[in-house]
C-alpha cells in the first residue's frame, strides 16, 4: 500500500513573464491590449493581457507551454477564474481584479445626450400635400406635418 505523503506529483510550468512578448503583443493592439477582441466598446468585454513563454516542454509537440494571463476588471476580490487551453500547450489564464475596474479604459462609456428643441409651428402654417412634395424641395416633413384627411379620403 502506498502512503499518502510519498504520493508523485507531476509539475508543468505554463511560462514564465515575458516583458519582450507582452510589449510587441500590446504594440500590435495599437498600444492597448484591453479586451476579448481588444478593440470592443463593452467594457465587460475588456482585458489587459501578459505573456508567459518558456515553460515545462509541451510532450505532444516539443515546444515550450505558453500562456497569456487576461485581466479582467471584476469585483469584489481578485482571483483566478478560469484556465483554458487554447490549443495544445498554449493557454488562457484570466484574472479577476476589482483594481482593474478603476482605470478609464475599464469602464463603461457613458452615452451621449442631445437635446432636442421643439417648437410649436404658427397657426398659419401650411401644409404640404403629400402629391406636391417634390423631391428637390430643401423641407424635410414629419408624418404628423401632412393633412391626414387627404389619406381618409382615399379608402
Amino acid at each position: 500500500m502506498e502512503d499518502e505523503k510519498e504520493k508523485v506529483v507531476q509539475e508543468f510550468i505554463l511560462g514564465v513573464y515575458d516583458e519582450e512578448a507582452t510589449a510587441a503583443f500590446n504594440q500590435n493592439l495599437s498600444d492597448i491590449s484591453t479586451l476579448k477582441d481588444p478593440r470592443s466598446k463593452d467594457a465587460s468585454q475588456r482585458y489587459h493581457a501578459h505573456q508567459y513563454t518558456n515553460g515545462t516542454i509541451c510532450d505532444l509537440t516539443n515546444e515550450p507551454r505558453e500562456t497569456e494571463v487576461r485581466f479582467v476588471c471584476s469585483e469584489p476580490r481578485a482571483m483566478i477564474s478560469s484556465i483554458t487551453e487554447l490549443s495544445t500547450c498554449k493557454y488562457a489564464l484570466t484574472v479577476h481584479s476589482p483594481v482593474l475596474c478603476k482605470h478609464p479604459l475599464f469602464q463603461e462609456e457613458r452615452p451621449v445626450w442631445h437635446t432636442i428643441n421643439c417648437n410649436l409651428l404658427p397657426k398659419d402654417y401650411k401644409q404640404a400635400k403629400p402629391d406636391k412634395v417634390k423631391a428637390d424641395d430643401k423641407h424635410i416633413l414629419m408624418a404628423t406635418d401632412i393633412d391626414s384627411s387627404s389619406h381618409d379620403s382615399d379608402e
